[in-house]
């Protein structure tokens, strides 16, 4: 989705590996996302998680383009399991 756009993205965020971090047990790490993906994108992915763009924390390589991984923090390690498991 271009920035600025409205709707929906054209690609699935389903193609993805997702493991939750060892020293905090609220965050989920996905890796394998479209090089495309937004903050927003990800927000509507976990949209019955009730996360917000503050967050979701998208991976950048050195020279800034998108490295295709996010972390995302969840306002409980209940709600983070159970996005891991359902998603």
């Amino acid at each position: 989705m271009k920035p600025g756009s409205q709707g929906k993205a054209s690609y699935s965020m389903q193609n993805h590996e997702m493991t939750d971090r060892s020293n905090d047990y609220n965050a989920l790490r996905m890796r394998g996302l479209p090089y495309t993906v937004q903050e927003q994108d990800v927000v509507d992915f976990f949209s019955t998680y009730n996360i917000s763009g503050n967050c979701i924390k998208l991976g950048r390589t050195p020279d800034g383009r998108s490295s295709g991984q996010a972390a995302i923090l969840f306002q409980s390690e209940m709600s983070c399991k159970q996005a891991m498991n359902e998603k």
